[in-house]
């Protein structure tokens, strides 16, 4: 399949020799086409380097012309205000919060089933799983509040040494 392309292709850089040069230019020129297939494919075809070395050189010069100057501009900006208004900013964190409404709604929703005041007829028995989950919270919770406690117990005998220190 691959093959035949190839040889149609080639049959039509024959019929085409003697404009070959002008049209291999103009496809380095056009920006929608692929220079990376180019470079891989001209040697395959039978186009040599006497064609190939000067039209990336014409073709491509006008394409580094424009990167070169897009750096220059670049170079100039002094801030990301300069490249993107506040405006632009302002929409992204809009579409941003638009994604964390669907968390926040189940939050909200989760909390409205949990209230005492009202009756879930759909709600489920506890497991086994959740009572374990909520022993090993308590147990953190736990193990938060001791850590604290003796943060404060070091934090007054440090207090102390340093009052004799001073004394």
């Amino acid at each position: 399949c691959l093959k035949k392309y190839f040889d149609k292709v080639k049959g039509l850089i024959e019929s085409n020799r003697v404009n070959l040069f002008f049209y291999l230019t103009f496809l380095r020129l056009v920006p929608f086409s692929p220079n990376w297939a180019m470079n891989i494919s001209y040697p395959h075809l039978g186009i040599g380097p006497e064609l190939f070395l000067p039209t990336i050189f014409i073709g491509l010069t006008p394409w580094n012309y424009v990167a070169c100057s897009g750096g220059l501009v670049l170079y100039q900006l002094s801030s990301k205000a300069d490249i993107v208004p506040k405006e632009t900013y302002v929409q992204l964190f809009v579409i941003a919060l638009f994604f964390l409404i669907p968390p926040i709604a189940r939050s909200v929703i989760a909390r409205f089933r949990k209230s005492p005041t009202t009756t879930n007829l759909n709600s489920k028995p506890e497991n086994k799983t959740s009572k374990i989950y909520k022993e090993k919270v308590k147990v953190e919770e736990d193990a938060d509040e001791e850590a604290q406690d003796d943060d404060e117990e070091v934090r007054l005998v440090n207090l102390q040494f340093h009052e004799q220190l001073l004394v």
